[in-house]
């Protein structure tokens, strides 16, 4: 390699350009960071086939452990470079905040152990949400330069390459990863986020950040004619496109109306700041022909055309099948309500992150929501759910951090002219993914993702000229502590790190995978949701429910040494999640059905039946379990199946 190819290499190393040299061991701990960096981008493609929900408690045990193995690795790097160490940031300050008022919120709420562990189904905690504050924090103290923020996203863009594959090959029905079954039954491809609606949240942010970058390097790329740019010029705009054209094959219109709030975003900032009238009018065209598109879409939806463009693109087929008074909308209109009401009742604190599902059954209506319709854990609106699970102070604290992000692009787009079509685009990304998280809620990808936009963001706090050094770190140590730590901080991180991961992060897996084994007795099952007791809540509310079902098929005589394993398990629940209707129902079964061996456990089954009619007033269980307890209390038993 000549010396001209070689400086020209060098411009794109993360560090290169740097002030201070680094030695053998700092250039060994930011390569391994890199690694691990490189490895967790892979969290949206990480599904694990012999685990309960296997398209998220993947990803969630993935990138915790390569989190808490990028934080060790930082930890020693900070130590061993003094320019390394945390630097005052608003950004992190609010970030912690936020994280602060959902633990108050878990404490005041219905259930701490639900609101720090969340459940297989979401894995969304307050256990979920440190790591991602910690990888946040991480990147904005690791990466201080825009140069070095463009490689990172570089990065990630690559990576993802190998999610976005797997929903392109979905859409042609090409299943190249064994691991995988698609379900194409309602029509959208959902790839390894499993969801359609997850993965638009990941198309929607991909192809913005490749248009970002690739706005970013046109003008200079073209002058410069180098191959390398020029090569990741075109890897940009592939991306952007595939993204985007994967995007609309996800159907979701809460991401599609995000990216049109994006572009509007983008348009409107760019306009207000570039000095070309030209490219003022261009951009002010472009804002009114997009939206335009979209409704003519609509009004004509029952023209030819439209039809055959409908019957080949899952997007254009939902936009003209959009119905205000459909299915959909009238379950999220319902969540939303449910929202305000739970709002209402604890505004302060709220019911507990995580806890929506406590509302979401106190204050159904009966009637509004048929029995065949998933329960509704979340408000599907990211900020209307925080003010019911974490009521005031979660969401100010999440607005203000918002806040501030979007206060620190608007003064990025207007203070520097050479990078204004990035920061415009960037800034668009921003709003883009805020508007799609008020028809949904955040998952490891839009986290990830989340954590990405923090580094841009916090590098617009430090207000300095290129040529100055960086400000003072937060962090003083004196010599003696710095040569100790320097000796015992491998040990101890590796202690911590080894203990997080093998810890709590393996076992939170093989207690995943040890959900879908079948134990030949109670205490074997039990023994298996055991392996993670504070994630065995759903599993023990099941075992409860099998037994009841299949209480009369079992030996008479084997029914009482089964009992107090059950009502072990029970109690083991209840003092987990005490406030969760569907579990008091679960052991109001269990009691009924075992009441044929012990009379006196009528008496239970009537107290959490009541329980759970409380919690769930109208509801049908609830008025189901009602009708059984009084049939049993009457004589009546065993009752009809229907009813049991």
């Amino acid at each position: 390699m000549g010396p001209i190819a070689d400086i020209q290499w060098r411009r794109f190393l993360p560090w290169e350009g740097s002030q201070t040299s680094h030695d053998a061991l700092t250039t060994a701990l930011i390569g391994a960071i890199w690694f691990s960096l490189g490895l967790l981008f892979l969290t949206p493609g990480v599904v694990t086939s012999s685990t309960v929900f296997p398209f998220i408690v993947g990803k969630a045990v993935w990138s915790y452990s390569l989190i808490e193995i990028i934080a060790g690795l930082y930890v020693l790097l900070a130590i061993h470079s003094p320019e390394f160490r945390p630097r005052r940031s608003v950004l992190v300050l609010l970030f912690g905040l936020h994280v602060a008022a959902l633990v108050i919120a878990g404490v005041l709420g219905s259930s701490f152990n639900l609101s720090f562990w969340s459940s297989y189904e979401r894995m969304g905690g307050i256990f979920d949400l440190v790591h991602w504050f910690v990888l946040a924090a991480v990147l904005i103290f690791a990466f201080r330069e825009l140069r070095q923020w463009k490689i990172l996203v570089a990065v990630y863009l690559a990576v993802s390459w190998y999610s976005m594959s797997i929903a392109v090959a979905e859409r042609f029905d090409y299943q190249w990863v064994g691991y995988i079954d698609f379900d194409r039954s309602l029509g959208r491809i959902g790839g390894s986020a499993g969801n359609p609606a997850f993965l638009a949240g990941q198309m929607l942010v991909n192809s913005m950040l490749s248009a970002a970058l690739f706005a970013g390097g046109f003008r200079s790329t073209l002058r410069s004619r180098r191959f390398m740019p020029m090569a990741l010029l075109v890897f940009y705009g592939v991306t952007a496109l595939v993204s985007l054209w994967t995007l609309t094959e996800t159907g979701t219109r809460g991401s599609m109306a995000g990216l049109l709030a994006g572009m509007a975003v983008i348009i409107g900032l760019y306009a207000l700041f570039t000095d070309r009238r030209r490219v003022r009018i261009l951009a002010i065209s472009i804002g009114v022909a997009v939206p335009a598109a979209v409704i003519l879409l609509f009004v004509g939806r029952d023209t030819a055309f439209v039809g055959d463009l409908a019957a080949r693109n899952s997007f254009v087929q939902r936009v003209v099948s959009t119905s205000f008074n459909g299915e959909s909308f009238g379950h999220r209109a319902i969540g939303l309500r449910i929202a305000g009401q739970a709002f209402a009742a604890r505004p302060i604190a709220g019911w507990g992150g995580e806890n929506f599902e406590v509302a979401y059954q106190r204050y159904r209506r009966e009637g509004e929501i048929s029995e065949r319709t998933p329960l509704l854990d979340r408000a599907h609106n990211k900020p209307l759910d925080l003010l019911a699970t974490s009521g005031l102070i979660g969401f100010t604290t999440y607005m203000a951090m918002w806040g501030w992000i979007g206060f620190l692009a608007f003064r990025r787009v207007r203070d520097d002219p050479d990078e204004r079509l990035l920061h415009a685009t960037v800034s668009g990304a921003l709003v883009a993914l805020f508007i799609h998280n008020l028809f949904l809620f955040d998952t490891a990808t839009t986290l990830l993702v989340f954590s990405l936009f923090t580094v841009w963001a916090a590098a617009g706090e430090r207000r300095r000229k290129p040529d100055e050094l960086p400000g003072r770190s937060w962090v003083r140590l004196p010599t003696g502590a710095s040569r100790t730590l320097r000796w015992a901080a491998p040990v101890l991180v590796g202690i911590v790190v080894v203990a997080g991961v093998y810890g709590i992060n393996w076992r939170i897996y093989r207690a995943a995978q040890l959900f879908h084994e079948t134990g030949s007795t109670v205490e074997e099952v039990a023994g298996n949701l055991d392996h993670f007791p504070p994630l065995a809540t759903f599993g023990r509310e099941r075992l409860l429910n099998v037994m009841s079902d299949r209480w009369e098929e079992l030996d008479p005589f084997e029914r009482p040494f089964m009992i107090p394993e059950l009502e072990k398990q029970a109690k083991i629940a209840l003092a987990a999640e005490p406030n969760n209707m569907e579990l008091h129902l679960a052991v109001a079964r269990f009691y009924r059905a075992a009441s044929v061996n012990e009379p006196e456990f009528i008496e239970r089954a009537r107290f959490h039946t009541h329980r759970a009619s409380e919690l769930g007033p109208e509801t049908p269980s609830t008025f189901l379990a009602l009708e059984t307890q009084e049939m049993l209390e009457s004589g009546i038993w065993p009752p009809p199946k229907d009813l049991r």
